[in-house]
């Protein structure tokens, strides 16, 4: 699995590419952050190649740890075809797997919003500890009570196990 279009672009086309290589049939399962744009572009190239050749869309949330647990929510889109032969390796690496209809591009718009929230809940966790250690209060007291409280998102304790009370308090500072 690469994090981006530069990575993915590169396993798929670049010096000793996959795509070049690859029987006719095989199918390419991409779980990458990448545009919608980049989906559909890849998914044409491809289909240019003529060797039948599927690809699904399948971003994924959850992170290095979930990855490695298996309990990745992967969001996946693309033909029948491609996610009929993909489905059983997508419900393996997953613990909650959706899928769009719409096609090859339609899974990374969904991860476009998802990212759009993540980005308002990162920032909105370290303003909000930064406010409070602006008010003097003890960051690590009001992360124990925002946990219990409803002002607490998965955000919050990611950042402040990613980055420790101190480092939230501190991020957007």
């Amino acid at each position: 699995m690469v994090a981006n279009e530069v990575q993915a672009e590169s396993v798929l086309y670049g010096n000793a590419g996959a795509v070049p290589v690859m029987v006719a049939g095989t199918s390419i399962i991409l779980s990458s952050t990448v545009s919608p744009g980049f989906v559909i572009s890849l998914k044409e190239r491809l289909e240019a190649e003529c060797r039948e050749i599927k690809l699904v869309d399948a971003p994924v949330s959850g992170g290095v740890k979930r990855a490695a647990e298996g309990t990745l929510t992967i969001i996946a889109s693309g033909t029948d075809e491609a996610l009929h032969c993909t489905g059983s390796v997508l419900s393996a690496l997953s613990e909650k797997l959706y899928i769009i209809k719409g096609g090859c591009g339609a899974a990374s718009s969904v991860k476009m919003v998802n990212q759009l929230l993540a980005g308002v809940h990162i920032a909105s966790a370290a303003e909000a500890m930064a406010f409070g250690a602006r008010l003097n209060l003890r960051t690590g007291r009001l992360f124990e009570i925002i946990q219990h409280a409803r002002g607490y998102s998965w955000y919050v304790a990611v950042m402040a196990s990613d980055y420790g009370m101190k480092g939230l308090a501190c991020l957007f500072m």
